[in-house]
């Protein structure tokens, strides 16, 4: 029988509620959180990323937040790093770790133990990239891998610059860079199923609530003091934001786009989900707690 240390994780689509399942989670089985968020990483970004709201974990620890600042690079290979470290901690001190977030490149890297490519920035490339529109970069990294592509934000910029960075020095295809690794852990995934039609009310209904609750502001400050090509800059939430900041669209038209972008977020996040038939798609609390007892029962009893 196994005897890899057992890990929880809780995933799905932004605005699908996983957050306070994994909450919930980590009170019933004495459990610490690692988030598995490419946004959430970054210091200042609050507001777009609903950081502010999760202020209510109490004495529940969550790793992996505020760990950069915003004009950082920060790769699948150093979440994955650190993520490992913050499960080995929380494993010595007897507690549960719960991996939670929606971003399935960290959680694939760590759920297969992806043995990632270290491919160094190359300056020069960048910096014809850079010089290319979305539509053009996208166009590229589709000739460069078109499987590849699809597992690709096309809607930001700089992981599409990065990808191309990747294939330009190691050629071949994004996939066979991504070897599998021997199994360190073992997994309960469980994802949070959220009707399509809910789950657009939520973003529409969360995103007038950041707007409310200041996320211009924040933008705004985050502009000024790291400039808008900063890495994090690129974060959904943030981007459709920046031309309001800088005066070329009107805070209504930024907010459509917010909105537009986070559906199509979602969507893109749910047919990555999908393909991983491990997954325990959950509707609620109860049956997410029934797959985590016999889980972690097993583990006990082996």
């Amino acid at each position: 029988m196994s005897k890899r240390p057992k890990i929880i994780v809780v995933l799905g689509a932004t605005a699908s509620g996983k957050s306070a399942l994994a909450l919930r989670l980590a009170i019933e089985f004495n459990g610490e959180l690692v988030s598995a968020d490419s946004r959430t990483v970054y210091r200042g970004l609050d507001i777009g990323t609903a950081k502010d709201t999760a202020q209510t974990l109490g004495s529940i620890p969550e790793y992996l937040i505020d760990i950069v600042d915003p004009d950082q690079e920060f790769s699948v290979a150093i979440w994955k790093n650190s993520a490992e470290q913050a499960i080995d901690e929380i494993i010595l001190r007897g507690k549960t770790p719960i991996v939670v977030g929606g971003t399935g490149l960290y959680i694939q890297s760590l759920v297969d133990n992806l043995e990632l490519p270290s491919v160094p920035p190359n300056p020069k490339l960048r910096l014809r990239l850079e010089k290319l529109n979305i539509d053009e970069l996208a166009e590229r990294l589709r000739k460069l891998d078109p499987e590849g592509a699809e597992a690709v934000d096309l809607k930001n910029p700089r992981r599409i610059i990065r990808a191309i960075e990747i294939l330009n020095a190691l050629g071949g295809s994004l996939k066979e860079h991504r070897k599998l690794g021997e199994p360190k852990y073992e997994f309960l995934q469980i994802g949070v199923q959220v009707d399509r039609a809910e789950l657009f009310r939520r973003i529409d209904a969360r995103a007038d609530d950041m707007i409310a609750r200041g996320l211009f502001d924040e933008v705004r400050w985050l502009v000024q003091k790291y400039g808008a090509n900063a890495p994090a800059m690129n974060a959904l939430g943030y981007r459709q934001l920046v031309p309001c900041v800088e005066g070329k669209s009107e805070l209504v038209e930024c907010v459509v786009e917010l909105k537009r972008e986070t559906k199509q977020y979602a969507k893109r996040q749910m047919t990555w989900f999908k393909r991983d038939k491990r997954i325990v798609w959950t509707e609620s609390f109860g049956e997410a707690r029934n797959s985590a007892i016999d889980f972690l029962k097993y583990n006990k009893l082996n």
